[in-house]
């Protein structure tokens, strides 16, 4: 288990998400790191997400998550990255 402190860098996120994201969020709380990281793909895989070259422009990462649920790489990649800092896993996307 890697115990080393992580990059704050790493769990920075815009303070502009929404009251149904930290509810989400807020859910993980008392789950250990493991955990949050299940219920994050869990999330996705149980919500209908469907991949799409041909996806809606969103102004928010809340649109993706919570509205049509259609996205690409770019969608997936950046809303996962939110989701895993705001629980405050480390995450970077590259």
């Amino acid at each position: 288990e890697n115990t080393a402190q992580p990059d704050p860098m790493e769990l920075q996120v815009e303070n502009s998400s929404s009251l149904k994201l930290e509810q989400l969020v807020q859910s993980w709380s008392t789950q250990s790191p493991q955990e949050k990281l299940k219920s994050i793909l869990d999330f996705y895989k149980f919500s209908e997400f469907k991949y799409s070259t041909e996806a809606p422009a969103y102004k928010t990462v809340d649109d993706f998550l919570f509205g049509e649920k259609i996205g690409f790489c770019e969608h997936f990649a950046a809303s996962f990255g939110v989701l895993a800092r705001k629980s405050g896993l480390p995450t970077r996307v590259v």
